[in-house]
């Protein structure tokens, strides 16, 4: 997931980001820190692989969809730092 610089305004205030079935391959923390207010993150149905990085620069976090990846690994150590999380669906993962 890639965001240029233009529209960082726009980033910073969305709360909801519904990026299912867009054969997404990488997300990181790093791209994540641009959606600070961030409570909803659909990545279902992408082709996401590797270790789910961690959403300490989204606290407002409250759903969370990934399933129907390849993730692999165990929940980032820091997954806690989102204390809002109330759904988190990930299915059909390698994890």
């Amino acid at each position: 997931m890639r965001a240029s610089s233009h529209g960082a305004g726009y980033r910073k205030n969305l709360t909801e980001l519904h990026a299912g079935s867009r054969g997404i391959e990488k997300i990181d923390s790093n791209s994540m820190s641009r959606f600070p207010n961030l409570e909803v993150l659909w990545l279902n149905d992408n082709k996401l692989s590797g270790p789910l990085p961690p959403f300490t620069s989204n606290p407002l976090l409250q759903d969370l969809q990934i399933y129907n990846n390849k993730l692999s690994g165990p929940l980032p150590p820091d997954f806690s730092a989102t204390p809002l999380l109330q759904t988190f669906f990930a299915y059909n993962n390698d994890f």
